[in-house]
This record gives structure tokens, C-alpha cells and sequence, in this order.
């Protein structure tokens, strides 16, 4: 009797824990955005899925391929309260029982070659970990490939701490000869196990926090700097019209003299004044002029083409700071796709604001030297924080409810925005 009682016991645990594995693996899958509503039916189906499945083995003793049936559906009918289309669920729900199952197996085979005398009582918190930490190591690739960079002590402690803990349990529990002493041995690593990387968890989560609000306040202090250089440009566009019917005094008297030569002096410097002030944008809005002014002059000195379409009011309700970080980021990456194109440059901008929605749309030639990172692209060019604007850009847009594509041919690279603004919204 007390044999049974203590596999239920370190059954359930490890049950429990491969149910929150699982819960990981399916965020590699799955956003967990949804309602309130929507995320207490996925927490009521985590725990019906515990539930029956734990039932099924201990109290009914369906055979393995029943257990196996039982899981996939269960898993499967968890996906149902994740927002995705069918074929993912079905692949997600596929994945994480094979995957489990295949963990099973090499565990089991592992340690009946080994000779492990409690194989029951050590097999299944083992199994349970290792599956944890194959989901650990998926996750992390997933995310390195999204262009989240991971330290090597990440990776380590990604790695080690859940070896080193199957390596204790199958080592040292395996020579004890209390059961009561394998068992809860065995439920306190996976415990051990499950607070260190909720720790870690958040470390990580406070640690891309902090270097997201440090690249923001940078970017944020670059275009403000950057717009007090463009309306210092556009006061002496300003002044130096003013001042027009002065300049063309000052040419009548040196045509008078007939000298040619200070004529056109004179004339180069006008036209050097005026082409620092080179004008694109005129909505009224002193921000959004000013940025597109400014990068939009950047690409004609790089020999780029460049064609404006905009049409959005002057008092448009988005976040200054919002729509400089967005224009700002998305017309670098541009620029920057430009500087390796040796010809045919082109750039084309498209601003749209029509009953409380704005559309971006921007296009520029490249030279196909650009890869996929995850949903975003990536250029050949590294740097440091290269890739972190594009993620900024894509939180502000989901601070708007709205939505960022992208999109490459032949010729052209597109990266298409829609926002949704509040018209009560006051700008920053």
C-alpha cells in the first residue's frame, strides 16, 4: 500500500510539472494575449486536463495507447483557447506530446541500461525534467532567432542547473532505500527546478525591460536633438526669405558693376542656405515634418529618388515622442538598405490619416543582403541594438491596437503600419 501511495505521489508531481512544460511550450507557439475571460477557461483546461489524465493512469489504468490518445486531445483542445489558426494548434498539440513521449522513452531506455533499481520512482520526475529542459533550450533558440541576445551564462544555466539535476537524481536518490526518501528527493528538485527558472524569468524579463527603456530614452534624446537642428534650419529658411527682397538689392548693385564672378558667389551661398532647409513635408506638424524633412534629405544626398505621398491633418492624435520613434527607426532602416543599393535608389513614403486610423507605408530599394530574424529582417550589418528599434516600433504599434507587415520582392522592401488613434487623445 505504501509503495502505491508514493507513485501516485511523485506521479501526480511529475504530471503536474510536464503540464507546465507544456504551458512553456506553448508560448513558443502562441501569444498569451486574450481576455480576462478567455484566460481563465485556458487555466480551467490546464487543470480538467490534469485532472483526467492523472485519473485515467492511476484510478482507471488505461493502456498506453488510451493515455496517448487522452494527451493529444487533451493538449489539443487546450490550443483551442489560443488565438491561431487550426494547423498550428494541431502541429503545437502534435509537438508537445511526440516530444514528451520521445523524452519518455530515451529517459527510461537510459536508465534500464544503467541498471536504476527504483525506475518508477526516479523515471518519471526525470523524464519530467528533461523534458523541461529541451522546452528551455527550444525557447531560447526561438528567441535568439527573434533577435533577443542571450548571455553564455543564460545559456549555462539553461542547460546545467536542470542536468545537474537529473544527474543528482538518478545518481544519489537511486542508492537510497527509504522510497519515501526518492520521492520527495524527487519532488524537491522539480520544485528547485521550477522556482530558479521563475526567478530567472523575471531577471530576464526586468533585464530587457531596462535595456528597452535605455535604447528608448537614447532614441528619444537623438530625435529630440535632431528636431531642434531642423527648426533651427527651418528659422533660417524663414529668415533668410525675409530677408529676400535685401538679397536682391545687394544683387542689383553688384549688376550694376557688371561683375559676374561675385554674382555668382553670391548666388552659390544663397543656394547653399536653401538646400540645407530643403522642404519635402509641409502638414504643419512640426514633428513629423521635421523627421521626414530630415531623413528625406538624407536619401537625396545619397543619390536616392525620393516620392511623397502625404495626407494627414496637422493636429494628429499620436504620441509625439510615438510617431518620431516609428517615422524615425523605419526611415534609418531605409537609409541604411540605400547605402549599400549602387543604383536605381529609391525611396518612396506613404502617410495616410483617414477617420482616426493611420497608415505608413514605406518602400525603398535593396540589395537582397537582408535575412529573416523571426517575424522581423534583419540586415548584413551588425551593431549593437541592432534589431531592438524594430521591436520598440512594433510595441508602439500594439500600443495602438494596430499592426506591422513586412514585405520584400525583387526590387523593393516594404514595411507596411496601421495604427488605430483616439481622437480625444492628448499628444504628449
Amino acid at each position: 500500500m505504501e509503495q502505491g501511495i508514493f507513485d501516485s505521489i511523485i506521479y501526480l508531481c511529475g504530471n503536474a510539472f510536464r503540464i507546465y512544460t507544456t504551458y512553456l511550450f506553448f508560448r513558443i507557439f502562441f501569444k498569451l494575449e486574450a481576455s480576462e475571460f478567455r484566460r481563465c477557461l485556458r487555466k480551467l483546461c490546464y487543470i480538467l486536463f490534469f485532472l483526467v489524465n492523472s485519473a485515467g493512469f492511476l484510478y482507471f489504468q488505461w493502456a498506453p495507447n488510451w493515455i496517448l490518445a487522452s494527451n493529444f486531445i487533451g493538449i489539443f483542445l487546450i490550443t483551442v483557447f489560443y488565438d491561431s489558426k487550426w494547423r498550428v494548434r494541431v502541429c503545437a498539440a502534435l509537438a508537445g506530446v511526440v516530444l514528451y513521449v520521445l523524452c519518455e522513452d530515451m529517459v527510461g531506455r537510459v536508465l534500464i541500461h544503467i541498471g536504476v533499481d527504483h525506475l518508477l520512482s526516479i523515471g518519471l520526475p526525470v523524464s519530467a525534467l528533461t523534458f523541461f529542459m529541451v522546452v528551455s533550450v527550444i525557447q531560447r533558440i526561438v528567441e535568439t532567432r527573434n533577435s533577443l541576445d542571450f548571455a553564455w551564462q543564460e545559456w549555462m544555466i539553461t542547460i546545467f542547473v536542470p542536468g545537474c539535476t537529473i544527474f543528482l537524481s538518478v545518481v544519489i536518490f537511486d542508492n537510497c532505500e527509504s522510497e519515501s526518501e526518492i520521492v520527495f528527493g524527487g519532488i524537491g528538485m522539480i520544485l528547485l527546478n521550477v522556482l530558479l527558472f521563475y526567478l530567472l524569468e523575471q531577471i530576464f524579463a526586468e533585464h530587457e525591460k531596462d535595456l528597452r527603456m535605455v535604447s528608448l530614452e537614447q532614441q528619444n534624446q537623438a530625435y529630440e536633438n535632431q528636431l531642434q537642428l531642423m527648426q533651427d534650419a527651418e528659422e533660417k529658411i524663414s529668415a533668410l526669405r525675409h530677408d529676400m527682397k535685401n538679397h536682391l538689392l545687394v544683387l542689383q548693385q553688384i549688376a550694376r558693376q557688371e561683375n559676374y564672378e561675385k554674382i555668382q558667389g553670391y548666388l552659390d551661398s544663397l543656394n547653399d542656405s536653401l538646400e540645407a532647409g530643403r522642404t519635402f513635408a509641409a502638414t504643419g506638424n512640426a514633428f513629423i515634418d521635421g523627421m521626414i524633412n530630415l531623413k528625406l534629405d538624407q536619401a537625396i544626398k545619397q543619390g536616392a529618388q525620393v516620392e511623397l505621398d502625404m495626407k494627414i491633418p496637422q493636429n494628429l492624435f499620436v504620441g509625439q515622442k510615438d510617431i518620431c520613434i516609428v517615422l524615425g527607426n523605419l526611415l534609418d532602416n531605409a537609409l541604411r538598405a540605400l547605402e549599400d543599393c549602387e543604383a536605381n535608389k529609391r525611396l518612396f513614403l506613404r502617410m495616410r490619416e483617414v477617420q482616426g486610423t493611420l497608415t505608413i507605408q514605406i518602400k525603398n530599394s535593396y540589395t537582397n543582403k537582408v535575412k529573416r530574424a523571426g517575424k522581423f529582417f534583419r540586415t548584413t550589418k551588425k551593431g549593437e541594438g541592432h534589431g531592438l528599434g524594430l521591436k520598440i516600433v512594433e510595441q508602439i504599434v500594439c500600443d495602438y491596437q494596430g499592426k506591422l507587415d513586412f514585405k520584400t520582392d525583387d526590387d523593393f522592401f516594404t514595411v507596411t503600419l496601421l495604427m488605430y488613434l483616439q481622437t480625444d487623445q492628448d499628444q504628449n
